[in-house]
């Protein structure tokens, strides 16, 4: 899609992990979105709602510990760090630490 739409580099990116089709697109778009995470490491807000089939340990294991990204939630009028999903939330953020990865 960058390719298409021309873009150079992508800053952020918004995916919607919903239940149905949309949860499973989802995943797809995160899977084959890894070259541009690891080349322009965006900021990522991550809706994850009823999402069948799928471990959401998995996709926060992935993105933070594979990735080297860190995982917040909003509370209280601000981003908090977290580190799972929880039930009484649906939005997190995940912001690249630093790359230990090298740039193409």
């Amino acid at each position: 899609m960058t390719r298409w739409l021309g873009l150079e580099r992508v800053d952020f990116l918004m995916v919607k992990l919903d239940a149905g089709n949309t949860g499973k697109a989802g995943s797809r778009v995160l899977a084959g979105a890894f070259k541009l995470l690891l080349r322009d490491r965006p900021v990522l807000l991550v809706r994850i709602g009823g999402w069948p089939g799928i471990d959401r340990g998995s996709l926060v294991h992935g993105l933070t510990n594979t990735l080297g990204y860190r995982m917040y939630r909003w509370s209280a009028g601000d981003w908090r760090h977290t580190v799972a999903v929880t039930e009484d939330c649906c939005t997190y953020l995940f912001r690249a630490e630093p790359t230990r990865f090298l740039r193409e």
